[in-house]
């Protein structure tokens, strides 16, 4: 029984990995996608930093429950 729960555990660390890169991505999308949610990016590009770390907080403030 002890292969079961190792590889229960291996899998779900791994969910948990996609989980974060998925939302990772999400979240500090690249220049192209990015005006979809912010379009003065399109003429700013330098501010694309500071439209992940808006994404962010908003993220975290209004984000609503979601279960994977």
């Amino acid at each position: 029984m002890e292969t079961v729960s190792i590889v229960a555990e291996r899998d779900s660390d791994s969910f948990t990995a996609a989980k974060v890169k998925y939302s990772l991505r999400i979240l500090l999308s690249d220049r192209q996608h990015m005006p979809i949610f912010f379009s003065f990016l399109q003429k700013l590009p330098f501010l694309l930093p500071l439209c992940w770390a808006i994404r962010g907080i908003y993220e975290v403030l209004y984000r609503q429950a979601v279960q994977y």
